[in-house]
């Protein structure tokens, strides 16, 4: 699955930490393709993740122009997109990047119109169950369309900075003026808003535990010369006061800001550690001491309990006694205190990057296999293949919610229809009412995604001989050009030498796909017994005839009469057509006794009883080669687009031109002398035939699906 993710959007600390950790473990996963979108700053995701840079920072939220040849099935965003953004690609949005904790847990009209953004987003990520729970309680929110995902823990710094060791232990404690025993409060005071019954606890127990300290880490307070705390704020100033009024000043450490990598240290080795917060999203801090192996009491509020797991002693921190019971029974029992440091590091071990990765990757990969299908017009333009068209809509249906709309359909239906669609797919270039009605649709429905198929015939009808006739087809098909590329996305073509043709004549060098030809038709070898007997060919070579100019009647009696000289183990059968049956009536001559007329509804039975398919139309669709392919006959034509498609010379099938016949004459007697080559090559021609079905163009529309 190829997910981009957002690193234009600029975070805080925190939260780019949160997506670079993410992102570098969704990259390890076999099931993802990582791509990350950037601007020109460095950024540290690891070799596996391919970087992309967009000089214009936010310009390629607002258009999928920048997108289109990443085609993206999922994007991972750190900011608002551009409506053109979240209605073509699934967007996926970390909450906590967008909007501060504060905003989200005070109900406000921001934070409801946030939540009605939301809804453009195919899932929103958030750390905790706590947090789904509050938007979907107090606002709302669609429980469905957010999931947690939880958070990781840097394990590799954790292990570099826990120590035991008498030396480090001494060197960090010296720093902050503080020995051992002690208990542990951290945090600001902004989030520990019952920090003051802490220190009121340890005001009721201290007098009988004489060398039990408090070591208050808070960035609120700043040590001067003299180590005597000073107060940064108003809280700061309360809690100093606060202090002095239970007289606990002596026995009140604080330390001022605590470098990051030593407070792994102190809280191992913390008697007990407290952490009161209130009003968050999330604790790192509080899981970096679960896995420090710290004896924590926190508060009782669902958010703590959830990080925690009964990893923890849980008090009503308004009640100062239960702070108190608490604090005296991890001071006391080391047992208990033993067993709690122990499932600290047991509950730190759900806190891993790749966890957070895996519920990322499992929810992007579930909503892309049951992703809604979108919408899909299918028209049947005028000269459309009916057969064709009721293959294209079996083969869209697997992808696409497909309303089909027959040729001749008022403009009021396929206007109706496209307004609810994301793709319509012409079948048949149509006529010029058609593509008036094209044009309106485009200008109406900027972002439709249009596709045409142009068959063979479009492209032989442009054809034209003479100078000035040839000066008006280089004319028309510029028009013509610059018509098709301006009005269709895409277009499709059923037989790959249309590829060189398009560039050639229209000037459409890309976004050409091939939807090779679905033909499953069956032939039952009863229904041909009754003609060879009627007719008595059972020992003769028959040759089935497909005709249309009267020039071509001549060929078939010249031809005729060469072969008649050569050999006598042959047939020709001739379909019945409006021209040309008189002229074999009026021939009585004994070379005429080798010619079969028979009507056009007796095909069937005449492919299962010829061994020869000669067809010498300007115009020959491809399901008539592949009946014969699929009755095993051996295919001779004329050189045409889908001739040279189907027939590879001299392999299962020759090519001539109508002024040829001598050649063709004597390549036919020399298979009707050759029967075992002649066999083998039907036999490939059977096999060919076979490939022509619809779980191979099932595969190839999946291929190429992902470019519309």
């Amino acid at each position: 699955m190829k997910l981009l993710v957002d690193f234009i959007t600029k975070l805080d600390r925190r939260n780019s930490s949160f997506r670079d950790n993410l992102v570098r473990h969704l990259a390890k996963m076999e099931e993802m393709e990582v791509i990350a979108i950037n601007s020109t700053h460095k950024i540290n995701v690891g070799s596996s993740v391919k970087v992309i840079s967009f000089p214009r920072m936010y310009k390629w939220k607002s258009s999928n122009n920048a997108l289109a040849e990443l085609k993206p099935e999922a994007i991972l965003l750190f900011s608002k997109p551009g409506k053109a953004l979240a209605r073509d690609h699934d967007c996926y949005l970390y909450l906590e990047a967008l909007a501060d904790q504060q905003e989200i847990l005070q109900p406000s009209r921001k934070i409801k119109k946030l939540l009605k953004e939301l809804e453009i987003f195919k899932g929103v990520l958030v750390r905790t169950e706590y947090l789904r729970l509050y938007l979907q309680n107090h606002f709302g929110a669609d429980k469905e369309r957010i999931f947690v995902v939880g958070q990781g823990l840097d394990r590799k710094f954790l292990k570099e900075n826990i120590s035991s060791e008498t030396r480090t232990l001494r060197r960090v404690l010296a720093m902050y003026r503080v020995s051992m025993p002690y208990i542990f409060l951290f945090g600001k005071l902004g989030e520990n808003s019952y920090l003051d019954k802490a220190l009121e606890a340890f005001a009721q127990i201290h007098y009988k535990y004489p060398d039990m300290k408090v070591l208050l880490a808070s960035p609120d307070f700043k040590i001067g010369w003299d180590n005597k705390p000073g107060a940064l704020n108003k809280e700061a100033a309360a809690i100093l006061q606060h202090c002095e009024n239970l007289k606990i000043v002596r026995k009140v450490i604080f330390t001022g800001i605590v470098e990051r990598q030593h407070m792994p240290v102190l809280i191992s080795n913390a008697a007990a550690s407290i952490y009161f917060a209130d009003g968050l999203l999330f604790s790192d801090t509080l899981v970096e001491a679960l896995a420090a192996g710290s004896a924590l009491i926190v508060n009782d509020s669902p958010l703590l309990k959830e990080i925690t797991k009964n990893a923890a002693i849980y008090v009503t921190p308004r009640v100062v006694d239960s702070i108190s019971d608490a604090l005296q029974i991890l001071i006391l029992d080391e047992k208990e205190r033993k067993r709690l440091r122990d499932k600290a590091g047991l509950r730190a071990l759900a806190y891993t990057w790749e966890k957070v990765a895996y519920r990322t990757a499992d929810r992007l990969l579930f909503d892309h296999q049951h992703k809604e299908k979108q919408r899909m017009v299918l028209i049947q333009g005028n000269g459309a293949n009916d057969e064709r068209v009721r293959t294209l809509k079996e083969l869209f249906e697997q992808y696409y919610r497909v309303r089909f709309i027959k040729k001749g359909a008022g403009f009021g239906k396929l206007f109706k229809s496209s307004r609810e669609c994301h793709h319509i797919y012409f079948a048949g270039p149509g006529n010029f009412g058609d593509a008036v009605r094209m044009v309106i649709i485009k200008i109406l429905n900027r972002g439709l995604n249009s596709i045409v198929e142009l068959p063979e015939e479009f492209v032989n009808k442009q054809r034209s001989s003479g100078i000035f006739p040839r000066i008006a087809y280089r004319i028309k098909i510029f028009f013509l050009g610059r018509y098709l590329r301006l009005l269709y996305n895409r277009f499709v073509v059923d037989n790959i030498l249309l590829h060189f043709e398009l560039r050639n004549h229209f000037g459409i060098r890309e976004k050409i796909d091939f939807i090779p030809l679905v033909f499953e038709r069956m032939y039952r070898e009863i229904d041909a017994s009754n003609l060879r007997e009627e007719y008595k060919l059972k020992n003769y070579v028959c040759i089935c005839v497909r005709l249309l100019d009267p020039d071509d009647v001549e060929l078939i009696l010249k031809l005729t009469e060469i072969l008649y000289k050569r050999t006598k183990a042959f047939k020709f059968i001739l379909l019945k057509e409006e021209i040309g049956v008189k002229s074999f009536s009026e021939n009585e001559n004994k070379t005429m006794k080798k010619v079969i007329v028979l009507p056009q509804d007796k095909i069937n039975e005449i492919l299962l009883n010829s061994r020869i398919y000669l067809d010498m139309r300007e115009n020959i669709p491809q399901e008539d080669i592949l009946s014969a392919m699929k009755t095993k006959n051996l295919c001779i034509a004329r050189k045409t687009l889908t001739s040279k498609y189907l027939i590879k010379q001299g392999i299962n099938g020759y090519l001539f031109s109508s002024l040829e016949t001598d050649k063709m004459a004597k390549q036919i007697q020399t298979l009707i002398d050759n029967k075992i080559h002649l066999e083998d090559i039907r036999k490939i021609n059977k096999m060919a035939a076979l490939n022509f079905n619809l779980k191979n163009s099932k595969l190839k529309l999946k291929n190429i699906i992902i470019n519309w």
